[in-house]
């Protein structure tokens, strides 16, 4: 045994008992202050991790959603624990990573480590850099104190807000963490990882569930398809998106990315070895002279904010004998079709930088870059026994990109025409990738008495540079990527049944959905939101009665849902936003600066039977649609007042002048508290250019595309605030 072997098993002795709870789905994004390059405390990146665990059964830990997560009961008994340090909801739910990079003669090197675990943080002690982990908490990773967003553990009811995916209980919760870069530091990086040791690194499957091979549960079906490699002459296992094609090295992100996390595995990329872990690159720049071709004094940072991709990290899959045998099916590279049944799903994402981005599969990539059009890369001999795994087979469980959605494509799966095999496209277009199963559920028939998920994985990636589409963390241009990780199970629809579809209209079969919408802040929108239900291998309406309502994860209130009209397997509902209360009138998030002024809704259509209950028999049952994700995109327009004025005390010469004075405002449906902040600023400015003595006059220049908003302006007309009458109109 050789002495990096020695020293892992010595540190997994040392354990404590307490398990880190897998991993079912979520992203880690991160903004970079607008003022960074100013230097001090200016320079700071805050992270952002969204992430949907298994919830701990039995647990001391309490749970509510709204607040963070307690587990204060453990404590006491945890070793390697700093006093102050949130190491029990470390040891359950795991610390969000990150590294300072600082540039070596030998390439970029970690500047805080941790001599017991994968990366410093305020839940470790023996930290290299800082005297202890709670001294230098904002330089540093951070337990993953979570603050809850939904608890799912009761019992299956397909309306349910709170009902446990494929009968296992979990949590879903975000955290947001700001980290002080010092001035030597060139880049970022950031993943998650157990409190201590390196059990992750040496398991097939990493931070997610344990394989169904294993005779866990829950457990991992597709343990093949995540292509995680053993490590030749070493121990552990490396994710698929450090995989190397040395032909083609400039294609691949993370290709040649290291960086050695601890002192403890000298030579060891922990990244390259706990892939898929969430993680994301920072591209930043050093004050330091000696830091080229990072340094802040010729660098640029095109890169101030992540890209982030909304999706949800459970996704229920209806399957039956209809939906199989209505497949859509693709012809793989070796000929012969291969069933993939299940409906393609639109991938949200955005960049708050503008850039052109794109989703990212390495296994997609791999594919692509070895000439073939789609490889399975990853079935396993046996599904029930996966310890040898067939990565040359042409059958796969994945989730990727295609290039289209209508079935009128039937045997042939194509791809966009990119390095990626997805679609490029700006985060302020209609245009965005839609991801699709490529297996069938029934593959898994054995593992029927399990509760089983599959685990997929997709990056997504911006090009800073509009001409330079290659993949690579190291480009000058400064690219980063974000990786979501999400799970699928299947959902019994029953023999002869399927679940609704969306259409674009009560009485249209089209299923192209509007998921786009550019909406103002000055007015409450509805947006109308159809589904149809069809018998299967049909487009003929059924007699079932369809609901919608919010996919899990994506709560919303419920009188904002409403039911306008419906027949038998029809539905229209609207659904009324209120952009107000997502963003402010200067376009930042009232939720979150993650959002700022986008924001994604999911929503799920179900079929019930002609009474308006839940179908359980053998040929209909009761299960959700594939989600339908909408992006909204808040802008705010400007009211501009014209101002004429002949007389007024500062003006010597009492010639006609005019200004203009834009603020952003807002008309009718805007709460009243901020029509009034925002005219308390106009009246400032009005009142010093207003003498008592003199006249002033106000006039307009109209917009002839927008009206007037006097209903708006009716709370002010009588305003003692204001000693003129003001017409205002609306600039876009």
């Amino acid at each position: 045994m050789n002495k990096v072997a020695v020293l892992f098993v010595v540190i997994c002795y040392l354990q404590p008992v307490l398990p880190l709870q897998p991993l079912i789905g979520g992203s880690i994004s991160w903004m970079t202050d607008s003022n960074f390059l100013q230097g001090g405390t200016y320079r700071n990146v805050t992270f952002r991790l969204d992430a949907t665990f298994v919830l701990p059964q039995p647990s001391k830990c309490s749970f509510a959603e709204g607040t963070q997560i307690d587990c204060s009961a453990y404590n006491m008994a945890i070793r390697d624990c700093p006093p102050t340090g949130d190491c029990s909801i470390a040891e359950n739910f795991g610390v969000l990573c990150v590294a300072q990079l600082v540039k070596g003669a030998d390439g970029l090197y970690s500047k805080y480590t941790s001599n017991v675990s994968q990366c410093a943080s305020d839940a470790t002690v023996e930290i290299n850099g800082c005297s202890s982990g709670t001294s230098c908490r904002d330089k540093i990773g951070t337990s993953n104190a979570l603050t809850v967003t939904s608890i799912w553990n009761e019992p299956y009811l397909p309306l349910s807000p709170a009902y446990a995916p494929n009968g296992v209980s979990m949590l879903k919760g975000y955290m947001e963490h700001t980290i002080q870069v010092d001035d030597d530091v060139v880049a970022l990086v950031a993943w998650l990882a157990p409190r201590t040791g390196f059990d992750n690194l040496n398991r097939s499957t990493g931070l997610l569930l344990n394989g169904c091979s294993t005779n866990s549960q829950p457990c991992f079906a597709n343990e093949c398809s995540l292509w995680r490699t053993p490590v030749q002459n070493g121990f552990g296992y490396e994710g698929s998106a450090f995989h190397v094609d040395p032909q083609r090295i400039d294609d691949l992100y993370w290709a040649n990315f290291f960086f050695a996390c601890s002192p403890t595995l000298p030579g060891v990329n922990c990244l390259k070895r706990a892939s898929p872990a969430l993680e994301t690159f920072v591209p930043l720049c050093s004050t330091l002279p000696n830091s080229d071709p990072w340094n802040c004094n010729t660098a640029r940072i095109n890169n101030w904010h992540s890209p982030i991709a909304l999706f949800p990290d459970v996704i229920t899959v209806a399957t039956g004998a209809a939906i199989e045998q209505n497949s859509f099916k693709y012809t793989s590279i070796e000929g012969g079709e291969i069933s993939a049944p299940y409906a393609a799903v639109e991938f949200p994402s955005y960049d708050l930088d503008d850039h052109l981005m794109t989703q990212y599969s390495p296994n997609l990539v791999e594919e692509i870059l070895a000439g073939h059009h789609k490889y399975g890369r990853g079935v396993p001999y046996s599904i029930s026994n996966t310890e040898s795994c067939n990565f040359n087979t042409t059958q796969s469980f994945r989730v990727d990109c295609i290039a289209s959605t209508s079935y009128l494509d039937l045997g042939d799966w194509k791809l966009a025409n990119t390095s990626s095999g997805c679609y490029i496209f700006s985060g302020s277009t209609n245009i965005s990738n839609h991801i699709k199963p490529d297996f069938s559920f029934q593959r898994f028939q054995d593992l029927n008495a399990y509760p089983f998920f599959t685990q997929h994985v997709m990056n997504t990636i911006d090009f800073t540079n509009a001409t330079d589409y290659s993949l690579n963390w190291y480009s000058s241009f400064g690219q980063t990527a974000i990786q979501n990780v999400f799970s699928m199970y299947p959902c019994d629809a029953g023999s002869n049944n399927q679940p609704p579809v969306f259409v674009s209209g009560f009485n249209t079969l089209s299923t192209a959905v509007t998921k786009v919408y550019h909406l103002s802040i000055v007015e409450a929108h509805v947006i109308r939101l159809y589904a149809a239900d069809f018998a299967p291998g049909t487009q003929r309406f059924t007699s079932s009665k369809v609901v919608l309502d919010y996919y899990r994860g994506f709560r919303g209130k419920q009188s904002d849902l409403v039911l306008v009209q419906s027949t038998s397997g029809r539905v229209e509902y609207q659904y009324t936003f209120r952009p107000w209360e997502h963003v402010n009138l200067d376009g930042t998030s009232k939720l979150s600066p993650f959002r700022q002024n986008v924001t994604v809704i999911c929503f799920a259509a179900y079929d019930l039977d002609a009474m308006g209950k839940y179908m359980s028999n053998t040929t209909s049952k009761t299960c959700p649609s594939m989600p339908l994700c909408i992006k909204i995109h808040i802008f705010v327009p400007k009211f501009s007042v014209i101002l004429s004025f002949a007389d007024l005390a500062a003006v010597t010469d009492r010639s006609h002048r005019t200004a203009m004075y834009s603020i952003p405002t807002s008309s009718a449906g805007i709460p009243s508290q901020i029509l009034y902040q925002q005219w308390w600023t106009m009246r400032r400015f009005l009142r010093a250019y207003s003498n008592p003595r003199t006249g002033v006059q106000f006039c307009c220049q109209k917009n002839p595309q927008r009206r007037f908003t006097h209903a708006s302006m009716s709370i002010f007309s009588t305003s003692l605030l204001l000693r003129f009458v003001v017409f205002v109109v609306m600039s876009v």
